[in-house]
Order: structure tokens, then sequence, then C-alpha cells
């Protein structure tokens, strides 16, 4: 985008229009946004929460994870996107672990799928997440230990 400005605003100058000069203002605007845009705060404004039903299954069972991502800060976060940390040896055979979208403030977003259980116990790794800000100029990755079942 700096490029195009620094191309409107030399064309101008060199063609002595006055329009041309003006029309770098558009990309000028999104170059400002995009420099003096904030990261959004993920950890201290999301908690993760996960719902296993039935918590002891016999194998071949199906098991129901319900994934609850709350946003507990004071600003929407307007792209949030997230995966369970589900355990290699358990197939997901309904839905899937990952989910995304917007969440405002004191929203949250929920995903269920469904495992089949196997012999065994086993934990889920912690919840991948990755934000952007309005015009995704700004990523924040962070992991996160859910609350609830693991």
């Amino acid at each position: 985008m700096r490029a195009y400005a620094i191309v409107l605003i030399a064309a101008g100058i060199a063609t002595t229009t006055i329009s041309l000069v003006l029309a770098a203002i558009v990309p000028l605007v999104f170059v400002l946004h995009g420099t003096l845009a904030r990261p959004p705060a993920v950890a201290e404004a999301v908690l993760v929460h996960r719902a296993i039903t039935p918590e002891r299954a016999l194998p071949g069972q199906p098991v129901d994870v319900t994934l609850t991502i709350e946003n507990t800060g004071e600003v929407a976060i307007p792209d949030l996107r997230f995966v369970d940390g589900v355990p290699d040896e358990l197939g997901v055979t309904d839905g899937s672990p990952r989910g995304g979208g917007a969440i405002g403030s004191g929203a949250e977003r929920s995903q269920t799928y469904t495992l089949t259980a196997n012999r065994g116990t086993y934990v889920f790794d912690d919840v991948t997440l990755r934000a952007r800000n309005v015009n995704g100029t700004r990523l924040v990755d962070e992991t996160i230990t859910a609350g609830g079942a693991t």
C-alpha cells in the first residue's frame, strides 16, 4: 500500500496533477490504520472450557466434546480461530475440533464434535487460538489450557 501511495504522489508531482496527489490519501489511510492498530488481547480476555459427555465411555462408544470460548474482555475480537488439542489416538467422527468467528465482549462461541472412545486414558492438549484485528494487519497466536474436562 505504501508503494501505491508513493507512486501516486510521485506521478502527481511529476505531472502537476493534484488529483493524483489527493488519490494517494486512500492508500495512506489504510497504511496509517494498519500502523496504529493494536493486536487483539487474547490471553487475558479469553476463557476456554471443555465439556466431555460421557466422561467415561466404553470402547467404540461416541463421545461428544463441546469447546466453549468466552470473551471476558471489554473489546470484541473480530476474528478468532481455535483448534482443540484432540489426542492423536482418538479420531473425530463427526463435526470438527476447529472453529472461529467474531466474539463480542461478554459473548461466547461453542464448537461441538464427536470422538470414538478407545480403551485407555487420554489427555487433551491445550487449545490453540489465533486472533486478528479488524483489518487483519495484526495477528496473535496463543495456546491456552482449557478448563473443565481434560
